[in-house]
């Protein structure tokens, strides 16, 4: 009788000792194959499309280095290095392109409803087709706030100042209490934070292609 009382105590502590060997087990190979941690977490909002050298992100003062196919998340501070370009895919049909030296956060995001990236540096672009549902989108950098829709735009430096330009859609960049609509093939200048943009202008090929080749757009 002893004996078998015993037993099922033991079985026990055989079970959770076993369990806990498959659970340290699959820790290991999920950290083996690189599992997206999109894939793992509830507040993933899209992952790394193209990454040419190097970018991190932080979150909750975490550190790590990204690769194609990692997850971001909500509140990650994402940064990529000189000579660096990224792309990442925010939802099912919204990309953004990061340029070197560029951080974003995504500070908002509900899929296929709307948010809001901040942009504390650097160059970047947006591209979301004009066959997909308007989302409504504010880009928020130092310089004044990108309202969005569907469409496909840059932002960044172009010809030595901060720049506006929209490939294709409209936006209305807004920056010293003054706003300016902009559609395909139309840009402005803002000079300095707190300044207003200059007036829309149309630009020229050259410059189209140096700024959207910055962000890997072209």
């Amino acid at each position: 009788m002893l004996e078998n009382n015993n037993l099922p105590m033991i079985s026990r502590q055989v079970l959770r000792s076993h369990f806990s060997r498959i659970a340290a087990l699959v820790v290991a190979v999920v950290c083996l194959v690189g599992i997206p941690s999109s894939a793992m977490s509830e507040d993933s909002v899209g992952s790394v499309h193209s990454l040419q050298g190097s970018a991190t992100a932080v979150r909750n003062e975490l550190a790590r280095d990204l690769s194609v196919r990692s997850g971001v998340f909500l509140n990650d501070l994402i940064t990529t290095r000189t000579s660096s370009k990224m792309a990442i895919n925010i939802g099912p049909q919204t990309r953004v392109f990061l340029g070197e030296d560029t951080e974003l956060v995504i500070d908002e995001f509900i899929l296929e409803a709307g948010g809001v990236l901040d942009f504390s540096r650097g160059a970047f672009g947006f591209d979301r087709p004009e066959t997909a549902t308007p989302m409504p989108m504010e880009i928020r950098t130092k310089f004044g706030r990108i309202g969005v829709r569907g469409t496909r735009f840059f932002a960044g430096r172009s010809n030595g100042v901060f720049s506006v330009f929209v490939d294709r859609g409209r936006v209305e960049v807004t920056a010293g209490g003054v706003s300016r609509p902009l559609t395909a093939g139309q840009g402005v200048d803002i000079p300095a934070p707190g300044q207003p943009p200059s007036q829309v202008k149309n630009w020229g090929e050259k410059r189209i292609n140096e700024a959207l080749q910055s962000v890997g757009m072209r």
